[in-house]
């Protein structure tokens, strides 16, 4: 075997340095090389396997590691990353043999992805499972054949790149939203590349490629120019037009060979419906559309081969325990096989749907041509066996002084002792803590070509999880996790993090309701052209009750919104003209009043009040800070300053901390309780139910363990006597802090000296919780946490009423949940429960009707009899509904079958398969929440929304059915339920009766009401915005040639709408030319005209009106102009400007400008100087 020298540019060079001089693993390399094909290293195991990887592929084998399951694969992945960039995963499919399963795709883009990495030479190490092994992938040169290079100067034509995208698997849509889709417009052309970070846009003038540029898919946005880009194919399994006619013969033949076997059993109805869907597969194949079947289907004449076959000669095999990966190869074969027995007996597969995957024989034959490693701790493999005598090192729990010792003792000892810090603010501190021993570290600070000393120590950044003492070798390294307990997790760059959640939602589309500020709700009919006076423009057509019609200039864009209110709530749609509409408007202003008075008031008594300023923050409460084992976000790091800096105010604190279940509240709370405590203070946590405090304990507990901080919890499932004992501690002030239920609201609960309370979920408390809440509040500091989103409008509405802190950063270290959305089948749920049981998980089983819970509870023992089975619905009583919670949450049901209870999320890692039976009876939103409680740990989460086959669906039914198969994070589905979820937050804050009154008015208006009272109410100027009649004859419309999505001429019509600066007038054309190229005339008259109204409504003009040469300006009443300005004005137009000084003044303006634009430059100059004329 030979070695391809220098390929790698690994981290930790000097640690692999001292493995590779070990004289067994010289031996081992020396084995390869003279061509030994079976080799095994053992006595290795955890993170010393990517250690002994990394040194193989720093010898210069590219390698592919091999594991036995997902979790330890992805586990070895986060280890090596820490060593290359240049490392991929290649993950496992479900070998599932149903059609109409519609799922999310990133498991197939991931596998693409390495697919591609192998393919051009990009991946230094590829890790996948044995699973992902036994599926068929096209050839490799079949993977370069459509793979598209683009490079800027090339001339391939737009047309020529379309269709090889389209051969390739990606979908045209109007807009770019996701991976594995493009877009087309004029000579622009976006596309979304699987496996990549982000879309891109090429921009064509004529066949050639005039430039290419990232962009950035949520503003749709160019972000920088780029010279080329690499296009892989969108599937791993791609047939030409010829082998779609093959199939199609083997297809009919295998089906004549199985239709025959079912009628002999007498199963009549199933071959028939066998026939059926097997003709609807073939069409579909047949007319090109059918890749998404291949999978299925591949083995009657798609060209396959194995995952090898993507291999060089110099790529080295890593198998991670031989033993186990065969086994697991066996046992996922069995479990396929089961799968296509029963849907062949049932007449729902043919015959030679058994050669879906590659069984394990196959797979041993594979292997046996390579060379491979095996990597073991104990289990001997089948090779040649080199030992490795290493081990682990012990975990110091941040017990800096014992961790010194040991380094000290190593030192003498003659080793190398390298120690990979998390963080560099981690780094920092050992620095100063081994200083104190007199040992000064080496900081290699990325010199990884450097070699370094026995009895050196060395100091380095690196997020492994394990370090090792290896003896024979004089080294020892030491991880993060092994010094502080817990590793500083990396988080990954984000792709830009949709902060918007309300705003994103501008998208209208015909038959949406739409608010109008002054006339009410309507219904959006769509765009309409009108040709009036010979000049073209669009307006925005809006129906109200009994047909009549109001044709919106597209300018005015700006005083209709999409009527958000809750969902499934029946609309009632305001007569045009009528004064319904103002005296509704009026109450819900009014009551608005009431709340904003009420609420200010009481900030103003808090901002007067006197509490208690804590103290700076201590050196302790640095080293608490830091022993939290992920990196903050960039929102949980200004939550954490707003919290401490509001704690270190006189006035009391009163904060809202709003954020989803996961995204870091409980961290920003546990700072401040610490906080607290280092100032002497007691902190009592309020949360709503048993199992909440029961999961906070452990939490704080765990996470205040290496502190001298006494946590303690108060519930019913505490015995009375050590309920007693508590109160007694808590009084004598030798408890610090007391997480509990209502309980702690009894008049027996007292502290010696209470300094913050905190808060979970204040909405689920009843009216007289709250009122004892109220007076546990007074003069103490309050930090009040809720897990449904908030709108940031409303954010921004209640400022000066509320302090509000929002976590809107996700967070960035758990996978995506694998959704699919299929057919109701007692065997998909079987197999999807039992794979969960197999990897010691538990599945949350929705079934969102009480009446019939007890027969689906049976149903489900009958066909899943090995596993245990609580029931949850929120019809039990409190005491018996937590005590089933509980037990679920500590391991001792595998299932818990309940309804959509679980939406008010617990945070439960273990839970990973989510099964919603009925799905079309859920709404959107919730769906989202269900969706969300699983996925909350680093493996890989399943969420399977089913529905009945044969059910008769509503039309309503069937469109949500529709939305949901849709419902992908890019998706409108993703959308509506996010503005769905956030209006119901926004109900939570303000209360029932608000959040009626926002129904009445829709989202939007009630957000521009409230913001307006508070500014009243405040004393603030409310901005009187001068509606601003303009009427030039020019065309200024956007072409349906130039963009023919009426969604995004929506958007862009609203986008000019809103045009107030002249950085706004350049921002919005500049966007306009980038996303759809150089606008028409039309388009460019639009845009000046909307600036031109925007001047005009910033100096009070209220019309501006075109007569031939004449340009007529009428001011209002109060317009801002002073009366030198107008002077300066005429002095410097002689005998062209005409002042007319009347209740209504304006003037007249002469000009010599004959076509429609240079007039509309003309006026455009002219407001200028006013504006230019009035500063002075």
């Amino acid at each position: 075997m030979h070695l391809l020298k220098g390929l790698c540019v690994l981290n930790f060079k000097y640690i692999l340095r001292r493995i590779q001089q070990s004289p067994p693993f010289n031996q081992a390399v020396l084995e390869l090389s003279g061509g030994e094909k079976r080799i095994d290293l053992s006595g290795l195991s955890g993170s010393r396997r990517a250690f002994w990887t990394a040194a193989l592929a720093d010898k210069g084998y590219p390698v592919v590691v091999v594991c036995s399951s997902d979790a330890n694969a992805r586990e070895l992945l986060e280890d090596l990353k820490g060593f290359t960039g240049r490392v991929f995963y290649y993950p496992s499919l479900q070998p599932v043999l149903y059609n109409d399963m519609v799922h999310s795709m990133e498991a197939e883009w991931e596998r693409i992805a390495a697919l591609g990495a192998l393919t051009f030479g990009d991946a230094d190490i590829v890790v996948a499972t044995v699973e992902a092994l036994m599926f068929p992938v096209m050839p490799p040169e079949r993977y370069k054949e459509y793979t598209l290079h683009v490079e800027v100067g090339q001339r391939p034509g737009m047309e020529e790149v379309i269709k090889g995208l389209t051969l390739a698997g990606y979908e045209r849509e109007d807009m770019t939203e996701g991976p594995g889709q493009f877009s087309a417009r004029g000579g622009i052309l976006d596309v979304f590349p699987v496996g990549a970070s982000f879309s891109y846009r090429m921009e064509f003038f004529g066949d050639e490629v005039e430039s290419i540029r990232i962009m950035d898919t949520h503003s749709q946005r160019s972000v920088e120019r780029v010279d080329s880009v690499r296009i892989p194919p969108c599937r791993e399994l791609i047939m030409l037009p010829e082998e779609g006619k093959n199939i199609a013969r083997g297809m009919d033949a295998d089906l004549k060979e199985t239709v025959k076997a079912i009628r002999a059993s007498g199963q009549r109805d199933r071959a028939a419906e066998l026939e059926g869907e097997v003709s609807r597969v073939k069409e579909a194949i047949l007319t090109g559309a059918g890749s998404r079947f291949l999978g299925n289907y591949h083995m009657y004449g798609c060209r396959t081969t194995d995952f090898f076959e993507y291999l060089g000669e110099n790529h080295l095999l890593v198998l991670d325990n031989p033993v186990r990966i065969f086994e697991e190869a066996e046992k996922f074969h069995t479990d396929f096989l089961n799968h296509y027995s029963d849907r062949l007996e049932r007449g729902a597969a043919l015959h030679r749907q058994r050669h879906r995957i590659f069984d394990p024989a196959q797979l041993e034959v594979m292997l046996e041509k390579r060379p491979v490693v095996g990597i073991t701790d104990i289990l001997k493999g089948r090779g040649r066996d080199f030992h490795f005598p290493t081990r682990s090192m012990g975990t110091f729990h941040g017990k800096l002084p014992l961790f010194t010792k040991e380094v000290a003792r190593l030192r003498r000892e003659g080793y190398l002792v390298c120690v990979l810090a998390g963080s560099t603010s981690r780094q920092e501190i050992l620095e100063q803590e081994l200083k104190k021993e007199d040992i000064f570290p080496a900081v290699a600070g990325g010199i990884t070509g450097r070699d370094f000393m026995d009895g050196e120590v060395v100091l380095d950044t690196g997020a492994v999880r394990e370090g090792f003492l290896f003896p024979q070798a004089k080294l020892a390294v030491f991880s993060d996790r092994d010094i502080f307990g817990a590793s500083k997790k990396r988080l990954k760059p984000s792709k830009k993090a949709k902060k918007q959640g309300i705003e994103i939602f501008t998208e209208l589309s015909p038959g949406d309701y739409v608010v109008h500020e002054n006339l009410g709700i309507g219904i959006y009919r769509g765009i309409r052209e009108l040709k009036v006076e010979g000049i073209k423009r669009d307006y925005l057509q809006i129906e109200y009750r009994g047909g009549d019609m109001l044709y919106l200039p597209t300018y005015q864009s700006h005083l209709i919104q999409k009527y958000v209110g809750a969902e499934g709530k029946k609309v009632r749609v305001n007569k045009m003209g009528g004064r319904e509409w103002a005296k509704t408007k009026a109450g819900v202003k009014k009551a608005i009043e009431g709340m904003a008075r009420e609420l200010l008031q009481l900030y103003a008594a808090r901002e007067a009040a006197e509490g208690y300023a804590f103290s700076p923050d201590t050196i302790w409460q640095k080293q608490f800070d830091d022993l939290f084992p992920y990196e903050e976000t960039p929102d949980q790091l200004r939550c954490i300053e707003e919290t401490k800096r509001d704690m270190e105010r006189k006035r009391p604190m009163d904060r809202l901390l709003c954020g989803d279940v996961g995204y870091g509240k409980t961290e920003v709370a546990m700072r401040a309780a610490f906080k607290a405590v280092m100032d002497g203070k007691q902190v009592a946590m309020l949360v709503p139910t048993t199992i909440l405090a029961q999961q906070h304990y452990n939490t704080f507990r765990q996470r205040m363990e290496q502190f001298p901080v006494n946590v303690e919890m108060i519930s019913r499932f505490r015995t009375a006597g050590r309920q007693q004992e508590i109160l007694r501690l808590l009084k004598e002030g030798n408890i610090d802090i007391l997480i509990g239920t209502h309980r702690l609201l009894q008049p027996d609960v007292q502290f010696k000296d209470l300094g913050l309370l905190i808060v979970d979920e204040e909405q689920r408390f009843g009216v007289l919780h709250k009122e004892a809440i109220k007076k546990l509040k007074e003069n103490i500091d309050v930090l009040t946490l809720t897990a449904t989103p908030i709108p940031r409008t409303l954010h921004m509405s209640m400022a000066g009423m509320r302090d509000m802190s929002i976590l809107l950063d996700p967070p960035r270290d758990r996978y995506p949940v694998e959704t699919y959305i299929v057919e109701q089948s007692d065997r998909l749920i079987r197999d999807a429960i039992l794979r969960e049981l197999g990897r010691n998980g538990q599945v949350y089983f929705v079934h969102n009707r009480i009446n019939s819970i007890e027969k689906m509870a049976r149903e489900l023992k009958a066909l899943v009899p090995e596993a245990s089975i609580g029931i949850a619905h929120g019809r039990m009583d409190e005491g018996t509904l937590e005590k089933v919670m509980v037990d679920f949450y500590e391991g001792k049901y595998d299932i818990l079958l309940c309804t959509t209870i679980i939406e008010n999320g617990l945070d439960m890692p273990n839970v990973n398969t989510l099964i919603v039976t009925d799905s079309d009876r859920l709404g959107l939103s919730q769906m989202y929440q269900l969706k969300g409680r699983v996925g909350r740990s680093n493996r890989l989460a399943y969420a399977y929304f089913t529905y009945r086959k044969d059910k008769v669906l509503t039309e309503a039914a069937e469109k949500r059915l529709k939305a949901i198969k849709e419902f992908t994070e890019f998706g409108a589905g993703f959308k509506i339920a996010l503005r769905d979820l956030e209006i119901r937050g926004a109900g939570n804050i303000l209360g029932p009766e608000q959040h009626g009154h926002m129904i009445t008015v829709g989202y939007d208006l009630y957000c521009k009401l409230l913001d307006q009272t508070v500014k009243e109410l405040n004393g603030l100027p409310v901005e009187k915005r001068v509606e601003t009649q303009l009427d030039f004859k020019v065309d200024a419309y956007i072409p349906d040639s130039y963009i023919g999505d009426e969604k995004q001429k929506v958007e862009i019509y609203r986008r000019i709408a809103s045009i107030e600066t002249d950085v706004d007038y350049s921002d919005v054309t500049e966007e306009i030319k980038d996303r759809f190229g150089d606008p028409p005339l039309p388009v460019v008259n639009l845009l000046l005209l909307s600036y031109i109204k925007s001047l005009c409504q910033g100096l009070g003009i209220a019309a501006v009106e075109q007569r031939g040469n004449l340009i007529k300006v009428q001011f209002t009443e109060d317009a801002p102009v002073k009366p030198r300005t107008i002077a300066e004005l005429m002095s410097g137009y002689p005998g062209k400007l005409k002042f007319r000084a009347t209740a209504t003044p304006g003037f007249t303006f002469k000009t010599d400008a004959a076509d429609p634009r240079r007039m509309l430059l003309v006026i455009k100059s002219l407001l200028e100087k006013i504006i230019c004329f009035n500063k002075d």
